[in-house]
């Protein structure tokens, strides 16, 4: 609803201004002290603990770590003055299992300086002995030696030490290479997010909500800190909700001073909890302290009960915030989420996934902050950390060239209608849209009934009469058929190019039941046309289906993986014996009705088998019967074959259409002309094989004339192995082909540490790109300790890494640039927005850029996600009062690039134009038209499918 008054205006000159949600604390300003305290274990303590873990290995294959959750928690919710403590308290179990008395040993608390904190932490570990330790111990049989020798450190004070230590979290100092570094300790990183939401908690910095409060315990990390609304119920029957803020600390590299990126969202709160059959067994709790102005989180989890069902339960963190506020014992999964006594309030945070993540009461608010509400609050956290000393981080500019899109333009959401038929032209509204309007050429591999196509197509037919009966949106019924018909026609050419082979390509359909085969072949049909074909068959028995009511539920998981395979390597043997097969799309329930989830193996079988025969596999979920509307139901299940068939198509074979186009236009001269451009990352999953995650290094190479991908390995089994250079399919095939065997770079004391041999598979396609004046891009996770040569505080110092590499052009891509907008201002009114932007980072010397992609979809510039904002009418002297958007606000995240090497004529900017370029046309299965990372490393993404499986 909006309201319409009118208003004399003012005419303003308009204004534009573009930016980024970050401050920083110029080296100039005065420094900002603190006076800490440093804790530390001792070697005695963290000796005893390194038993108790060979101990707790010995009695348990699935161990994973003592329980220092409970501790961490404990600290976090009584030590006053508190500024970080360390993930595990210090005690992770990897760190523990290679300790020596000699290693050297990191605080794992830091707090603000004070007389008798000794004595304080002190009871706290006694109380976590006590009530946690030991009875881990004594669960597992541990000698009594051992636990001697415990409260033998503990009486004689020989667990930690205190060390008291004043510096400067701001301004830091600089490295080597003039990046910014705290200046007297490294520990200045860890606390700087949290000192900064120390000076910010309690103050409203959202107009119109409550003072936000800190968040403790949150395993954002130490370089981060949260700040939140309390939760909010003005829309109630839609749903609860809290705004965030959350602060993280960043550098750039030459840049000697840090930056604080401030970035918003909107947490949404469940109202239930599934207690049957859920897709998520974890989800994230939140503990509000109104009094206190505090926020503690802890998780809940599904665990397994004496009587073999599975229910909702919180963490040991709970037990210690239990203790602290005198809450009852949960023992019903309810309560978590309901929760409220005095002033005590708990929630769980909705997320997304297949099945609503495991909460049946939905909260049907979107995500998201509008640009409006994040300016606004920005503009309020400038005004209070103005005072201290604290600067917009303004010293960038925007490259005023346009991106050259890739020959994919956008893809629209397939409308319903526009899917059901193509509309002949002289149709009229009044026609019966009975078997006979149905254009006998939409099936040009088989003429099939309506009857076969199903229910869903009678709905449909229907669905589409009643948007025939308005002559406008008839109109527009027209225009999207045309717009259809465009598709197929880029789709038709883009399979054509990379499945150069006299056949179309051929996709095998497996369902449940032939009924369900007409409508995914029809929409195929509309979406590629005669340039794929699609061939069908039944899903196979004992494939499908809860684990009870399958074959071998008594077995493990690994030999009920291995069951389900074998009947799919026999399927696909008589599939394959006697006709090509190129692919693969499964449709199969994820839910029985009164029965339970199919078996979590069951798709990984199946997608492990086809893989190993070099057959890519993609799986669609029947039409989904939760949705209450019938029409909403059809538009979603379209939507979705569609994402399946684009993400099988085009996703599991890592295309990237018309990549020589792009090529051409930012690189016109043939002697500069890169001939493959090349992507370099690691792929790091937890698997079934172990506790320990898989690892593995990929190599990119795009082909500029054929735009044909390759894929090429690196991983240490008993040698160290790198493979050749393999099409995409292949690379599928040998990842799934070592889905039972521990993959690996190996560990940073290895013989030859992870970040050496990743150092060597680089330069080996450093050697090979240098030779076809190739470019490549390397996805550097921030603070990665495995590619510790292309950090801030190492880029430039190594001058040999490229030296012999002269026609080398090499970027640097990292996904941790700030928020950034445009602000508009015209007639009095504020009216932010979000477009697709290029900046040039005008700081350091080496050259560094921001990406901002093309937001999903534009909202009306300038409404709130929580409040009515007055904005310009239609007519001359009209305003409109806008409703807040309670819908989803998707918000572009930048993509920093980072120049690392580069010929001495190149020219920057151009290239970084290309860089961008291939952030754009990707085909996915979502529909945005940019995607997160450029082409050559975005294509990894399926690969990450595949590895673990």
């Amino acid at each position: 609803m909006t309201k319409v008054t009118k208003v004399t205006k003012n005419t303003n000159k308009s204004t534009e201004k573009d930016v980024a949600h970050a401050l920083f604390y110029p080296g100039d300003a005065e420094a900002l002290s603190r006076n800490t305290c440093l804790v530390k274990w001792t070697p005695q303590w963290m000796t005893i603990m390194r038993e108790i873990i060979s101990y707790a290995e010995a009695a348990s294959n699935d161990f994973q770590s003592i329980p220092t959750a409970s501790l961490k928690s404990i600290l976090e919710i009584h030590l006053d003055g508190l500024l970080l403590v360390r993930a595990y308290s210090g005690l992770k179990t990897n760190d523990l299992k290679y300790f020596k008395p000699s290693s050297k040993i990191e605080p794992f608390i830091i707090a603000i300086d004070q007389s008798d904190i000794a004595e304080t932490i002190s009871s706290y570990i006694d109380t976590w002995v006590d009530d946690y330790l030991v009875p881990f111990m004594e669960k597992r049989e541990m000698p009594d030696s051992l636990r001697d020798n415990l409260f033998s450190a503990l009486d004689s004070k020989l667990v930690f030490s205190v060390e008291s230590q004043s510096f400067e979290l701001l301004p830091w100092g600089a490295s080597n290479n003039g990046t910014a570094a705290p200046l007297f300790s490294p520990h200045g990183y860890s606390i700087t997010a949290n000192d900064i939401a120390r000076l910010l908690e309690g103050v409203s910095i959202f107009p119109e909500l409550p003072p936000v409060m800190r968040v403790i315990g949150s395993d954002l990390g130490n370089d981060t800190a949260e700040l939140i609304t309390p939760i909010i119920d003005q829309f109630q029957e839609k749903g609860l909700f809290s705004l965030y803020c959350k602060i993280s600390i960043e550098t750039l590299p030459t840049v000697s001073y840090p930056i604080i990126n401030f970035n918003f969202g909107r947490r949404r709160w469940v109202s239930a909890l599934k207690e049957k059959f859920s897709h998520n067994q974890n989800a994230s709790a939140f503990l509000f302290d109104e009094g206190k102005g505090r926020v503690y989180t802890f998780n809940i989890a599904k665990r397994r009960q004496d009587n073999g069902e599975r229910k909702w339960l919180p963490d040991d963190s709970f037990s210690a915030l239990r203790d602290r506020f005198d809450l009852p014992e949960i023992i019903d999964e309810s309560e978590i989420y309901t929760l409220n006594i005095n002033g005590i309030r708990s929630s769980v945070s909705h997320s997304h996934s297949s099945d609503g993540g495991g909460y049946s009461g939905k909260n049907l608010l979107g995500s998201g902050v509008t640009e409006r509400d994040r300016s606004d609050a920005f503009n309020l956290i400038f005004d209070n950390l103005a005072p201290y000393g604290f600067h917009r981080m303004d010293s960038f500019h925007k490259i005023d060239n346009e991106i050259q899109f890739l020959k994919r333009k956008k893809i629209n959401y397939l409308d319903l209608v526009t899917l059901c038929m193509h509309i002949n032209e002289d149709q009229t509204a009044s026609e019966d849209l009975s078997n006979e309007t149905i254009n006998s050429d939409i099936q040009p591999n088989e003429r099939e009934t309506i009857q076969l196509l199903g229910q869903e197509w009678f709905e449909m037919t229907a669905l589409l009469a009643e948007n025939l009966s308005d002559p406008d949106k008839l109109k527009n019924i027209k225009q999207k058929a045309d717009k259809v018909g465009n598709m197929q026609n880029i789709n038709r050419d883009i399979i054509r190019d990379h499945f150069p082979t006299n056949n179309a390509p051929r996709i095998l359909l497996i369902c449940q039941d032939q009924s369900q085969q007409g409508i995914i072949k029809y929409i195929v049909d509309q979406l590629f046309g005669d340039s794929i074909q699609v061939i069908s068959t039944l899903l196979p028995a004992n494939t499908h289906g809860p684990k009870k009511s399958l074959p071998g539920s008594e077995l493990t998981t690994a030999k009920r993986l291995q069951l389900r395979k074998d009947i799919w390597d026999a399927a696909i043997n008589n599939a394959i014996s006697n006709q090509q097969v190129d692919m693969c799309i499964i449709q199969a329930d994820q839910f029985y009705e009164g029965q339970g989830r199919d078996d979590t193996i069951n798709k990984p079988a199946a997608k492990i088998a086809f893989a190993q025969s070099g057959i890519p596999t993609q799986y669609l979920n029947p039409i989904d019967r939760r949705i209450t509307k019938r029409d909403k139901q059809l538009k979603d299940y379209l939507n979705r074959i569609r994402s399946a068939f684009f993400d099988l198509v085009f996703g599991h074979h890592g295309i990237v259409p018309a990549i020589s186009e792009s090529v051409t236009k930012y690189f016109p001269k043939e002697e500069s002309k890169p001939h493959f451009i090349y992507g370099i990352t690691n792929i790091r999953v937890n698997t079934r094989s172990g506790p320990t995650p898989a690892e593995i290094a990929v190599a990119t190479r795009i082909d500029v004339n054929t735009g044909q991908p390759s894929i090429r390995f690196c991983h240490q089994e008993r040698i160290l192995v790198t493979s050749d250079w393999l099409n995409y399919r292949d690379a599928i095939q040998y990842l799934t082909t070592r889905f039972n065997r521990k993959v690996t770079l190996g560990t940073n004391k290895s013989r030859l540490p992870r970040h050496e041999v990743y150092l060597l598979f680089c330069k080996n396609i450093f050697k090979e790109a240098n030779q076809n004046k190739g470019v490549i891009y390397l996805e550097s996770a921030p603070k990665s300790a495995l590619t510790p040569w292309m950090s801030d505080t190492q880029v430039g110092e190594d001058s040999s890494l490229f030296s012999d590499f002269p026609a080398l052009r090499v970027i640097r891509v990292r996904r941790q640039a700030p928020q950034l907008l445009i602000e508009k201002h015209k007639d009095n009114y504020f009216t932010p927005t979000t477009c697709r932007r290029l900046y040039s980072v005008d700081m350091g010397e080496v050259p560094t850029y921001w990406s901002l992609g093309q937001p999903l979809s534009q909202k009306k510039r300038g409404i709130s996600t929580y409040r009515s904002i007055e904005l310009p009418g239609k007519g001359e002297d009209e305003t409109k009062l806008h409703d807040p958007i309670l819908g989803s606000t998707p918000t572009p995240n930048a993509v920093e690039f980072v120049v690392l090497s580069a010929p001495e004529d190149e020219p920057v900017d151009k290239l970084i134009q290309f860089t961008t370029s291939l952030r754009v046309g990707i085909l996915q299965a979502n529909y945005s038209n940019f995607v997160s990372l450029p082409a050559p490393l975005f294509i990894t993404r399926k690969l990450k499918e595949y590895f673990e499986l």
